[in-house]
């Protein structure tokens, strides 16, 4: 039997067509999917290599400047001996979640050189540290501690099964992180008392946020019947996906487009 890669599916069978045509397709990019994963936790895997050139992994706390993971690692440390010695290193990141299938999350690899940055960089580097761990205040000015600033030249994300894609250094760089991500477990609440007909459209919500992963919300807008229980989404700047919100807090409410050609769920 010929060697197949993963991605060809031969004759097996793919994924179907839409239904109706796709309002907009357009996906964040790798870059843009790697810099939202970075910036949603503070902890990474670090790989770098010993004297003897052995792969050598490592829990590591970052911060961020620019997107370039920033570390703060004891000299006396085996992966900042490695450092010192062979500054090429990689850091793998993983989007929290709360989903039991650990390779059906998010995550990307970020790959390049580890630099001691200096001057006015340095003074740069050492507040991004600070700002994604702030518990480094205590030990971030220590002589046998060193900053470290990861200059990424390669970029692999894996969004989950079948979504995956490359990105260089630069591409990443100037790409941005989502800003609703951080705050968007907070925003998205399946109200588990629903019933009947509302309940039922609560289901599908479910489903497509699930199937959404992470959309951008673009704008929750006036309140109306409970019936109209949809809000508007947006890819980045892109075109408008529709699903529901529920805005949490003392009487949550729900929130709807304005958008009236946004079908119904």
């Amino acid at each position: 039997m010929a060697a197949r890669d993963h991605g060809d599916p031969g004759d097996a069978p793919s994924v179907p067509p839409p239904l109706t045509p796709i309002a907009n397709a357009t996906r964040p990019s790798a870059a843009e999917e790697a810099r939202t994963i970075a910036a949603s936790t503070n902890t990474g895997t670090l790989a770098s290599l010993t004297t003897g050139g052995d792969p050598w992994a490592s829990l590591v706390a970052y911060g961020l400047h620019g997107g370039a993971p920033v570390l703060c690692v004891s000299n006396l440390a085996e992966h900042g001996r490695n450092l010192a010695d062979d500054p090429r290193a990689s850091i793998a990141i993983v989007a929290p979640t709360t989903d039991p299938d650990p390779l059906a999350n998010a995550r990307i690899t970020l790959a390049g050189v580890a630099e001691r940055p200096t001057g006015d960089e340095l003074t740069a580097a050492r507040a991004a540290h600070l700002a994604g761990v702030p518990a480094a205040k205590y030990y971030v000015d220590y002589s046998d501690f060193t900053l470290w600033v990861l200059r990424v030249d390669r970029v692999r994300w894996v969004g989950g099964y079948g979504r995956m894609d490359s990105a260089t250094g630069e591409s990443y760089a100037g790409a941005q992180p989502d800003p609703v991500a951080p705050v968007a477990a907070g925003a998205i609440v399946i109200a588990p008392w629903l019933t009947g007909r509302l309940g039922r459209r609560f289901a599908k919500v479910q489903l497509a946020l699930r199937m959404l992963r992470s959309p951008r919300l673009f704008a929750a807008s006036t309140l109306l019947h409970p019936e109209m229980c949809y809000a508007q989404w947006q890819d980045g700047t892109r075109q408008a996906l529709t699903v529901a919100l529920v805005k949490p807090g003392r009487g949550s409410r729900l929130y709807h487009s304005k958008n009236s050609s946004s079908p119904r769920l």
